[in-house]
């Protein structure tokens, strides 16, 4: 769920970012890292797909995704996408030895849910199209995980009142919705409740949801900002016909090939190297980029302290077909020759972010 109120992404839990995440008072369910795919689907639609992992107690939740334009569709999702564009994208890591064995090799180095009516969208009595209240519910249903309704709002102290009457409170966020309802996005709530309410050490899985739209293919990152995690890590895989872009919004960068000690943490040097890219200018790297079944994929990776997400990619799938790729090298000494193995960086899956830390009355 990638920017549900934000909807879903990947790595340590701890914050929320691109959507806000609803949960009982007094209980945590919180994520720093996001993970998206953007699909474009051509006349002027885009498919996005959002998966969230949590950290915390909570045993309900309610997301609010901004869309940056007209809302067609919402559905259960498949985790087995994100496997796929990870998969094929995740960095390389080449190892080099002094002495090259046998065993020398390239090593590597997000529980389910059940639908409930957390924002009480089944009763809220709210008829599709009521007027005059800065708030219109453009839809109700159940994707036979999520109950949801699809907004659209003209009003943020109206579209608050909503989502209070409804049994959330999302504390200061009325600026940040603001701008959003300035910009024409509208909105999905959903509500889940889960199995059970602990989660494992390394955090809880929800099922991932896919949202088709009408509009330009944005992600909502200023949600970032009201965000308890210090920085947040997000990923965006962008399918189309060529290599995809950022136009505005954010700067979109590269990373050099990256080095290290045979002892080092891949993970880290990686990460290091996004806060580098990040330090002047909020920028997304193009960590991957090359053919993905019968169409385009590129990878985009960042980094970068939460309170620097104070605009919204936007990206564009016309680049043409300049391949790219990340290669992390780990030197034992001065080696220069390489293990016949190769490994991929299995970074944790990105959680996709939640934007605002949100509690229910």
């Amino acid at each position: 769920m990638l920017s549900i109120v934000l909807m879903a992404a990947a790595m340590t839990p701890d914050a929320n970012a691109c959507a806000g995440i609803f949960h009982e008072e007094g209980l945590l369910a919180e994520s720093d890292t996001q993970e998206v795919i953007l699909e474009d689907i051509g006349d002027g639609a885009v498919q996005v797909h959002y998966r969230a992992v949590y950290e915390g107690d909570s045993p309900d939740f309610g997301w609010i995704i901004p869309v940056p334009g007209v809302i067609t569709d919402l559905d259960d999702g498949d985790l087995a996408d994100f496997d796929d564009v990870r998969d094929v994208s995740q960095p390389i890591i080449d190892r080099f030895y002094e002495s090259i064995s046998d065993d020398a090799s390239g090593g590597c180095g997000c529980g389910g849910a059940k639908s409930g009516d957390a924002l009480n969208l089944s009763d809220t009595g709210y008829e599709a199209d009521r007027a005059g209240n800065g708030v219109s519910v453009l839809a109700e249903g159940f994707t036979g995980t999520y109950d949801y309704a699809l907004l659209e709002a003209t009003d943020a102290s109206e579209l608050l009142q909503w989502l209070d009457d409804n049994g959330w409170s999302v504390g200061g966020s009325e600026a940040d919705l603001e701008a959003y309802i300035a910009d024409g996005w509208q909105f999905a709530a959903l509500g889940v409740a889960v199995d059970e309410a602990e989660t494992y050490e390394d955090g809880r899985e929800l099922p991932p949801v896919t949202l088709t739209y009408e509009g330009d293919m944005a992600f909502p990152a200023r949600m970032a900002r009201a965000a308890g995690a210090a920085e947040q890590r997000t990923t965006l895989y962008v399918i189309g016909d060529q290599r995809a872009r950022i136009t505005s919004g954010w700067s979109e960068g590269t990373l050099p090939k990256i080095s290290g000690d045979i002892n080092d943490d891949a993970e880290a040097l990686y990460q290091d190297a996004l806060r580098d890219l990040s330090a002047d200018a909020a920028t997304y790297a193009v960590t991957y980029s090359d053919d993905f079944d019968s169409r385009w994929l590129t990878r985009f990776d960042t980094l970068t302290p939460a309170a620097d997400h104070t605009a919204d990619p936007v990206l564009v799938v016309d680049a043409g077909d300049q391949k790219a790729s990340t290669e992390i090298e780990l030197h034992e000494g001065g080696a220069t020759r390489r293990s016949n193995h190769r490994g991929l960086l299995l970074l944790l899956a990105p959680m996709l972010g939640l934007g605002w830390s949100l509690r229910r009355r």
